[in-house]
């Protein structure tokens, strides 16, 4: 279920635009994507130097082969849009679902942290916009505990 963008607390305008992004991609998912997983994820990625926004989602239809994780293919996405786009250039990503928080998987926070190790990774919990740069995660999840510290 999307969340209310305007009830979270203390976001900026690219914050709240990314979010909004998010909540739209989600809504319009269909269950052909995600016939291996219920669990539907939208990314944004904001790219500051372009002033753009790259949306995307998850992908599971099959366990052979895997799924296509929606921080993953927002980057594809951006590459493909931008093919001379530089890693540094890849700052922030919004990543949110229909049951929040969450944080990419080990396999999306191993190829992230050799995209760009000072990429900064967004999240809803509760009411807010959680900010955790990927310097300082690595796959668990338990930092969002330390959120609320």
């Amino acid at each position: 279920m999307p969340y209310d963008v305007k009830s979270l607390e203390k976001i900026c305008d690219y914050e709240q635009t990314a979010l909004s992004l998010c909540n739209d991609n989600l809504r319009k998912q269909t269950k052909l994507w995600h016939l291996n997983s219920c669990k539907k994820v939208a990314a944004c990625l904001y790219i500051p130097t372009r002033n753009d926004y790259i949306v995307s989602q998850n992908i599971g239809i099959s366990k052979v082969t895997g799924s296509l994780c929606a921080e993953r293919a927002a980057i594809s996405a951006a590459v493909s849009k931008y093919p001379d786009l530089s890693m540094e250039e890849l700052t922030d990503l919004f990543i949110v679902a229909t049951q929040n928080p969450l944080l990419p998987c080990g396999v999306c926070c191993e190829w992230l942290h050799k995209i760009n190790p000072c990429m900064n990774l967004y999240t809803i919990k509760g009411n807010e916009l959680i900010k955790i740069n990927l310097k300082d995660y690595y796959g668990d999840e338990s930092i969002l505990e330390e959120c609320d510290a």
